[in-house]
C-alpha cells in the first residue's frame, strides 16, 4: 500500500528510501536478537548446535539464513535444524528476498501497464502474475521435481526459498 501510494501520486517509487526504512526498522532488531543468541548459545548448546547457530547468524545479518539452514540443517525438522537456535531467521530472509525484487517488479507492471489500466488495477496484475508464478514452482518442487540442477533438494527449496514463498 505503501509503494502503491507513492506510485500513485509521483509515478515513481524512491527505492532509496523505501530499503532505507526497511533496513532502520530490521536490523538493530536483528542485531540484538542474533547477538544476544549467539552469546547464550555459546554456554547452553553443544559444540555442533554453537557452529550452526553462528553461521546462521552471520547470513542472517545479510538476510540469506533461508540459504544457510536450507545448506547445512538437512531439512526443518531434522537434528541439526532442531539444535540451531537461530532457525527461525530463515522466514525474515525470505521475507527480505521479497521486498528486494518486488517493489522493482511493482514498477515495472505499473510502466508496462499504466497507460491502459488504472495502477491499482496494475499492482493488482503484477501481484496476481507473481502469485501464479510462485505457486507454479512451489506445487512443482514440492512434488520433488527437480527444475534446476544446481538444487539438489527441491522439496527444501520449495520449503526455504523466497521464489517459492512470493
Amino acid at each position: 500500500a505503501l509503494l502503491m501510494r507513492e506510485l500513485e501520486a509521483s509515478g515513481r517509487i524512491d527505492f532509496r528510501r523505501f530499503y532505507t526504512r526497511r533496513v532502520r526498522r530490521l536490523l538493530p532488531a536483528l542485531a540484538v536478537v542474533t547477538t544476544i543468541t549467539i552469546h547464550a548459545s555459546w554456554a547452553l548448546l553443544p559444540l555442533q548446535s554453537q557452529g550452526f547457530t553462528a553461521t546462521t547468524g552471520i547470513a542472517a545479518s545479510a538476510f540469506l539464513a533461508n540459504f544457510e539452514i536450507m545448506r547445512s540443517t538437512g531439512g526443518y525438522f531434522g537434528p541439526a535444524a532442531d539444535e540451531n537456535a537461530l532457525l527461525h531467521t530463515w522466514s525474515l530472509a525470505v521475507e527480505e528476498q521479497f521486498y528486494l525484487v518486488f517493489p522493482t517488479l511493482l514498477f515495472l507492471g505499473w510502466a508496462v501497464w499504466a497507460r491502459r489500466r488504472e495502477a491499482r488495477t496494475t499492482a493488482s496484475l503484477t501481484v496476481l502474475t507473481v502469485l501464479i508464478a510462485s505457486l507454479a514452482l512451489s506445487l512443482v518442487m514440492s512434488g520433488g521435481a527437480s527444475v534446476v540442477p544446481a538444487i539438489s533438494d527441491s522439496r527444501e527449496f520449495a520449503f526455504y526459498s523466497s521464489p517459492t514463498r512470493a
